[in-house]
Order: structure tokens, then sequence, then C-alpha cells
């Protein structure tokens, strides 16, 4: 039985995500070392298998390849080492797995076009510069682009039940003022100011109130957080040159209710 194999990273929450007009707008936070891997299992009839909690079904996979112009067959085994809802583009990353494997040939913007109309709402997830990207996920749009980021740390993991994304849900903080402010931002401390004020508007707006998240920022020494919008990851970043102990850090996260704890570099 001959097999073929695709990987598609996720990202950590978002950097800022907001209203700008009547848009919502996001800049994400690529993470690398979160992934769906799907393998697919040839000759035989189509089934869509998952280790962990399912992001598409075999209608879905159905959908996405008939749209391509393919009927598939075999076994899509999906292997996530995150949680749906968690924040951090599982069901992005499945579609953008079914359609790659399917279709290698399609462009990063025919497949944003493609996942939207599958699931309303879409990470940056098939750009390879998606953390350069300002990105209108209702409409699978770049607004903008900014230069490459900072060097920075992140140090995270989930926080509470998860919250999938509802395509309908418009009701977030306005971010205009921050919109050209993160463009422009060139040093980690900005970056990092900007994405807890991004985080800390919305949190005022939609909660949860008792979120730890910039407590626990002051208490281990971050310059500031990055937020799921929509979603349970939280991290707290900190300057790559900065002396942190990892195992207080994620100690400390476990012990205010955070699990998946994850330590990676941007």
């Amino acid at each position: 039985m001959m097999k073929t194999e695709i990987s598609v990273a996720g990202h950590f929450g978002e950097f800022l995500q907001g209203r700008v007009g009547d848009r919502v707008l996001l800049a994400s936070l690529p993470c690398p070392d979160l992934h769906v891997r799907l393998i697919l299992s040839q000759n035989t009839p189509l089934s869509v298998e998952f280790s962990g909690n399912p992001v598409l079904n075999e209608a879905d996979v159905l959908s996405l390849t008939q749209s391509v112009g393919k009927t598939p067959t075999g076994r899509h085994r999906f292997t996530l080492n995150m949680p749906a809802g968690g924040g951090a583009g599982a069901s992005t990353a499945a579609r953008v797995a079914v359609l790659r494997l399917h279709r290698p040939d399609l462009s990063p913007d025919q497949l944003a076009k493609i996942c939207l109309r599958s699931e309303g709402a879409v990470d940056p997830l098939m750009f390879p510069d998606a953390a350069q990207i300002i990105w209108a996920s209702r409409q699978a749009e770049t607004v903008a682009t900014r230069p490459r980021l900072p060097k920075g740390r992140v140090i995270g993991g989930f926080y509470g039940p998860p919250r999938r994304t509802d395509p309908a849900d418009s009701d977030f903080a306005d971010i205009s003022d921050l919109l050209s402010a993160w463009t422009d931002a060139t040093t980690l401390q900005q970056v990092a100011e900007i994405s807890a004020e991004s985080a800390r508007r919305n949190r005022a707006l939609r909660g949860p109130v008792d979120d730890p998240t910039f407590d626990l920022a002051r208490e281990l020494g971050a310059i500031g957080v990055a937020v799921a919008h929509t979603g349970s990851a939280r991290g707290l970043i900190f300057d790559p040159a900065q002396d942190v102990n990892s195992n207080r850090v994620f100690n400390t996260l476990q012990a205010a209710g955070f699990a998946g704890c994850i330590d990676f570099r941007f």
C-alpha cells in the first residue's frame, strides 16, 4: 500500500487581531513546532481518521478535493499536536494539508480562497511569509505587509476551554491605531507592546476576565504577551537574550492551569 505524507505548520495565536473599519484583521504568530500531519494510504476507499479531536470529516475532504477537480480515495489519517479550538490553526492547517496533498500546484492565494469557502474564516498558514502579513481572515486577503520581525521567544500554553472561531463573529476591539504602529515596529519591545495592547483590548471586550496571562507576564519578567483572540493559546514574549529559567516558567504556567506548554522562537 503506497503512502504519502505532508505536514503543515500552525500558529500560536496572534500578535494582534481586531476590527479595522468593517473587517476583522490580524497579524499571526507562526509556530513551526505546532503542526498537522496527514498520511494518505492509497488504494483503499475514502476514510478520515484523527488522533485527537477531528477538525474536518469525510464530507469536508470530499468537498475540498472535488472543488479542485479531484475525487479522493484512500485513508486520510491526521495527527495534530495542538488542540482544536486552541487558536493554533488546526482547522486551516488540516484543509491546507488535504489540498496540498491532492493538488500541490495550487498557489497560496488559491489555497486561501478554497479554505475560506470551506470554513468561513481562514488563517494565513499557506503563505511562507505569514508573519509579515496583515490578513483579512473573513475575506482571505492580504491587506498589507510589514518587514521581517525581530527575533523573539515565546513560552506559553493553552489556557481554558477550546474556543473555535465563529466566522460570523466580528465583535472585536478596534485596532485601527495599532495597525500602522505594527507595520512600523522594528524592535522586539515595540512588537511585544503592540501585541499586549491588542490582547488587553480584546480581553476587556470579550474576556475571559480571569485570564491570568498578564499577571504571569509581570511575575516572570516577560516583555509582552501574544494570545489567541478566538482560542485558548496564551504566550509570554521574551527577548532571546534574556536569562530565562524555562523550567520555572513552565512550572508556573502549569500551576496556573496552562496545558500543552511550549517554548519556541520567531
